[in-house]
């Protein structure tokens, strides 16, 4: 019985020269854009404020004396610091206009109107106020192009319902003027909320993610501390803080140190790894000065 032979056929140099060109083309291939995001980085530049122990504002900050951590990640080298002073203001003013307040306000809102008016540059600051209740809405506007005298109008109860942290996350999401104007946020409240479909978790993102520091004034009654804390929270999550409204002799002085923090800043420059599809990090700046803290915003936007 005869074997038949399986005849094989030959390869070709036009076969070599496929193979040749596929591994070619394999090697020069870019690689995917997920992992080129992840291996590139990100540089991040942070608005903050350093003060001493006692709460004074400190004029200088050593870069090798601060560290961050930025979504969990231990960031040691920070390439620059810059001071910034004298910036143009954005400043809006929201007021609580519930029935949790009421005529209380009056006392406050003249103390602040003579403070603002005297610290207010109608050449180069922008400034607004806003009310609400159970909404949100824009009591007047301020800037060079305006030249009636600036007054916050004195308190009025609209509604006995109370939305602060709707009307903080909507403010938030209004168009600012430009990148030169440093956002400021003057919250007159006494924190209650019993109206909102946002959270507080919400509003101090929202505040933080548009670069917005707060500087709530709490106009509550003393043991009111449920109240308080939601202010403190909005504040801390911008690097802002607390004006205690309550305290009639100390808020002239707690005012005029506000009216020194808005206008100046520091900028802390370091670069962080970028992850695809992670826009939102949160961050924390440290000193390993002793003294010294950092007042900085908890959440930042990457673009």
């Amino acid at each position: 019985m005869e074997t038949r032979r399986q005849l094989r056929t030959p390869w070709l140099p036009t076969d070599w020269l496929r193979v040749f060109c596929a591994a070619l083309l394999f090697i020069a291939l870019p690689a995917q854009p997920e992992e080129l995001a992840a291996s590139a980085d990100a540089h991040v530049s942070i608005p903050f404020l350093a003060e001493s122990s006692h709460g004074d504002l400190l004029a200088t900050v050593d870069a090798r004396s601060m560290q961050v951590v930025d979504n969990g990640m231990l960031i040691t080298r920070i390439s620059r610091v810059e001071r910034e002073s004298n910036l143009p203001l954005r400043l809006l003013i929201l007021v609580d206009r519930s029935g949790s307040i009421g005529p209380r306000q009056e006392r406050e809102l003249k103390l602040l109107t003579t403070v603002i008016a005297n610290e207010f540059d109608r050449k180069r600051d922008i400034l607004e106020v806003w009310e609400f209740d159970e909404t949100l809405r824009q009591a007047g506007t301020w800037s060079a192009a305006e030249q009636r005298p600036f007054a916050i109008p004195l308190a009025e109860v609209h509604s006995q319902h109370t939305a602060i942290f709707d009307a903080v996350v909507e403010l938030c999401r209004t168009p600012q003027a430009d990148s030169k104007h440093r956002n400021i946020l003057m919250l007159i409240s006494d924190g209650e909320d019993n109206f909102s479909t946002h959270s507080l978790r919400d509003a101090a993102e929202a505040s933080a993610l548009s670069d917005m520091r707060v500087y709530p004034m709490f106009l509550g009654v003393s043991w009111h501390w449920e109240g308080k804390e939601v202010l403190e929270t909005l504040a801390r999550a911008t690097g802002g803080r607390v004006l205690d409204a309550t305290r009639e002799k100390k808020l002239p002085h707690a005012m005029a140190q506000v009216s020194e923090e808005m206008r100046q800043q520091f900028r802390a420059s370091y670069s962080v790894p970028a992850m695809a599809g992670l826009h939102k990090h949160s961050v924390q700046l440290l000193s390993t000065e002793k003294g010294v803290r950092l007042r900085a915003q908890s959440r930042y936007r990457t673009q």
